[in-house]
């Protein structure tokens, strides 16, 4: 039966008309490679839904992609196959285990089957775990004797196998492996090599009476156990956020074996390992790496450290003259479908495309009608070749076998039966007609490319999937549409489909409906009672209902949060009265008031879990409050936060998002120079970490004119400024964004202080939040001090010592292309630059983009 030539499979049982499989005709699974030719299948036994069975040729595994080492575990350099010896029942294969997350009930806990103690076989007692791979499928290599094997693939078609934490089985089945996998423990080590350079053998043996050697398993259960919670880990929902990560879907109960009823678990009783939890409220704000937390998100950090440390972009091209509804319409479908916090969604314009937009592009959506100029064309397909993913909804744009051709626009209802991998059962769509016709080409069509319909209606095809072999670019065509951005029943079934098959993170169709996040009412709290102090100077200004009006912002203070029954993002409930945050909270007011060491600044808190935005809450009292006063609004999480020049700020859980109000008297040295209030306010945010007592080569660095970097190619983090000027002095409201603690959708400062220690042999320890906002503020109320005081030469030194642009060659594109010289900033806080002609010219940063990877300064039209 373990013939070298082939796979020997376990399975949940295929009809063939199933797309998820059918249009994997190379693969057995999304984690084994694509071979040539065609896979074949043979059938030896159904039970139970579950089928096993021979699959020729033999599927193979590329470690190198994506893989990760068990820590601990002990395996050859995988150069080759392991030959078998087909004569002993003991020789070793190495086994695939496909799995998918548990289930969890309508409460989200998880749904455990219960198997009886007495006939359960346990996986991890029957094998060797090698490597692990994260995400959707999640993939663990595993050696195991032919007889184990044998007996997991009996135990699985006969309802009785467990893995660890309630991972449920997708398929087994036998494989070949090469590549090397991630080593956690030491990524300069091959697989199997010890720090000596000796290589150990296969598998970790232990003497016993028979002489041979035995399986040293004592610390297997536990690694698994460990990686396989890191895998749930990473699927668990934040606390804020109530939206679910699309997995595989069906009853709880599936595979419970002899009707027994389900164990449902508390999630909370799961095994997780996180990393400083015991350091979460240590009054200094720097937490501590437990011993089981060492290695938390090592996957994620792996590839965070990528050179691109922005979030992806979702492009979407209309091309029409009604590009403003269109997009509208497919930002809302998109934001209904995909993770909170994930993507970055812009309207990508004809007059852009010259630029590098192709390099951090997550998809590209095409909606709309009319025709596509040459150019653009080559553009759309040049990413697809190169790799891209796109999603056309009518557009003509032709790639390989596959093209939408113009056509008269119809909006004609139409329906179609369409085969999903998120739903196993085909199902019905109805939608109206896109303006293009969709068409395939019949012959023998483009060698490069492979086309799988997904979806069609009595004869003809309404969505077409078109896959590119050498580099992976993948398009979807779909002939249906919703114009109106609104999804339901099977229309988001289907949507979220295309969107998982593109590679898109996207939430349960189950859960759409609590996608949206929450607000919260805020907390007024203060140092030295000077929150009482906020109060008493706004008393006169509220109405008959205790309501302070602002713009777009109104604050209700009320003294019992339980009566309020709904936040709004115009009416603001700010609970007052209060000591200290109820228990469970977030942000912890003893850590940021230990951190802070201001006069004014930050001395009075109004925080909340969830606000749309920290920067609208000060209209109504800023021009009110006395001198004394210096108002943060801190929050934990935003849900419209927003960058310089409008952009989409993302603020997920673990990003430290302040906003502060600040006072420049007119005719002082700083209010001359106020666009060094932004420059001030980012080198803060890095001295705040960099001043710390062994911090001091922690690589942050600063990015004209107001970004935040870990050396020169990872963002960290922002600041914006909006000003107001009243009776003699400039209000500003400073607003900062810095990854802390949130390892997606790019990096943070906790990942880059757990690899500095890695790399400079050090023990930094992580830091928190409320200790990075305090510190922030602390910092940037001396430099203001200092520079009103001595002028702006007591900032300049500081401000050099860290930003990036010393001598930098750039080039102002346009200028015919212009290579310049930055030489530092100008009297009022401009960046400089000098030209080959040895002229100095200013460059302004409300009206330029700099992209320092590409070394390009953008102009805007009327900036010169």
């Amino acid at each position: 039966m373990y013939s070298g030539r082939a796979s020997v499979a376990f399975r949940k049982l295929v009809p063939a008309n199933i797309a998820e499989w059918a249009e994997l005709p190379h693969q057995a699974s999304l984690l084994c490679e694509a071979l040539d030719p065609e896979m074949n299948t043979n059938v030896l036994e159904e039970a139970r839904g579950k089928q096993m069975l021979i699959m020729e040729p033999k599927q193979s595994v590329d470690l190198s992609y994506d893989w990760t080492s068990f820590i601990g575990s002990s395996t050859p350099a995988l150069k080759a196959p392991i030959p078998v010896a087909p004569a002993s029942p003991t020789s070793s294969l190495y086994v695939l285990l496909e799995a998918s997350p548990p289930k969890r009930d309508r409460y989200g806990r998880l749904a455990l089957r219960k198997v009886p103690p007495d006939r359960v076989v346990k996986f991890s007692d029957l094998t060797t775990p090698l490597a692990w791979r994260s995400g959707e499928p999640f993939g663990i290599l595993v050696q195991a004797s032919k007889e184990n094997f044998s007996r997991i693939g009996t135990a699985y078609l006969e309802g009785y196998l467990e893995l660890d934490d309630g991972l449920l089985v997708n398929q087994l089945l036998t494989v070949e492996v090469k590549g090397q996998p991630f080593n956690l423990v030491d990524s300069r080590l091959k697989m199997g090599e010890s720090p000596s350079g000796t290589m150990t053998p296969p598998i970790p043996a232990s003497p016993h009476k028979g002489g041979k050697p035995q399986l040293n398993r004592q610390p297997h259960q536990s690694l698994r156990r460990k990686h396989s919670s890191e895998f749930l880990r990473k699927i668990e929902e934040q606390k804020l956020k109530s939206s679910g990560s699309w997995s595989s879907t069906g009853d709880a109960n599936e595979d419970s074996v002899g009707g027994s009823p389900v164990d449902v678990t508390s999630a909370s009783d799961g095994v997780f390992f996180q990393a400083g939890e015991e350091g979460a409220n240590l009054s200094n704000g720097i937490g501590k790496l437990s011993r089981s937390g060492k290695h938390k998100d090592e996957r994620d950090r792996a590839r965070s450290m990528s050179n691109d440390s922005k979030p992806p972009n979702i492009l979407v091209y209309t091309g029409s003259e009604t590009e403003d509804e269109v997009f509208a319409a497919v930002q809302a479908a998109l934001q209904h479908c995909l993770e909170q916090d994930k993507y970055v969604i812009y309207l990508l314009k004809p007059n852009t495309l010259s630029q590098p937009w192709s390099d951090n592009c997550a998809l590209v959506v095409l909606a709309g009608e009319g025709n596509l100029p040459e150019e653009v064309t080559s553009k759309f397909v040049s990413h697809f070749q190169n790799g891209g993913r796109i999603l056309n909804f009518g557009l003509p744009l032709s790639l390989g076998d596959v093209s939408f051709q113009v056509g008269a626009p119809t909006e004609k209802e139409v329906e179609a039966t369409y085969q999903g991998i998120v739903k196993s059962q085909p199902y019905r769509v109805q939608g109206l007609s896109g303006p293009g016709r969709l068409h395939v080409n019949d012959g023998e069509g483009d060698e490069n490319t492979r086309v799988s319909i997904l979806a069609q209606d009595r004869i003809l095809p309404m969505v077409v999937k078109a896959s590119e072999k050498t580099k992976g670019g993948m398009a979807i065509f779909s002939q249906i549409c919703f114009p109106e951005g609104h999804l339901e029943g099977t229309q988001e079934d289907m949507a979220i489909d295309m969107l998982v098959r593109l590679g898109l993170a996207c939430v349960s169709s189950k859960t759409t409906s609590q996608h949206i996040i929450q607000l919260t009412p805020a907390y007024l709290l203060g140092i030295n009672q000077a929150n009482e102090r906020f109060l008493k100077s706004v008393t006169s200004q509220k109405d008959s209902s205790s309501i302070l009006r602002g713009t777009p912002v109104s604050l209700h203070f009320i003294y019992d949060p339980s009566g309020i029954k709904h936040v709004s993002p115009s009416l603001l409930p700010v609970v007052i009265g209060r000591k200290a945050l109820p228990m469970g909270s977030l942000f912890s007011f003893d850590v940021y008031r230990n951190n802070l060491q201001t006069r004014i600044l930050g001395n009075v808190v109004l925080y909340a879990e969830v606000l749309p935005t920290t920067m609208d809450v000060f209209d109504g009292f800023m021009f009110k409050v006395p001198d004394n006063i210096g108002c943060v609004c801190i929050a934990t999480r935003m849900t419209g936060g927003k960058g310089r020049g409008g952009n989409r700020w993302l603020a997920p859980i673990g990003c430290a998002m302040f906003s502060l109000h600040v006072r420049i008297p007119l005719k002082t040295q700083l209010a001359e120079k106020l666009p060094f209030l932004q420059h001030i306010a980012s080198a803060a945010v890095v001295e705040a970490i960099r001043s710390l007592k062994g911090y001091e080569d922690f690589d942050l660095r600063l990015k004209w004119p107001n970004d935040i970097y870990y050396g020169s190619k990872q963002k960290l983090g922002g600041v914006i400024v909006n000003s107001s000027c009243l009776d003699g002095v400039f209000h500003a409201v400073i607003g900062v964004g810095v990854n802390v603690s949130n390892s997606v959708p790019t990096t943070c400062i906790n990942d880059l202080i757990h690899r500095h220690n890695e790399e400079k042999r050090t023990s930094l320890n992580p830091v928190s939040m409320e200790m990075v906002m305090a510190r922030s503020i602390t910092e940037m109320e001396k430099m203001i001090d200092a520079f009103q005081e001595k002028g702006v030469d007591s900032f300049l030194p500081v401000y050099y010592k860290r930003w990036l642009h010393s001598n930098a060659k750039i080039k102002l594109e346009s200028e015919d292309g212009d290579e310049v010289t930055i030489t530092g900033l100008d009297k009022t806080g401009f960046l400089q630059v000098k030209k080959k002609d040895g002229s100095i010219r200013s460059v302004q940063p409300d009206g330029n983009t700099f992209d320092m990877l590409k070394n390009l300064i953008s102009m805007k039209p009327g900036k010169h």
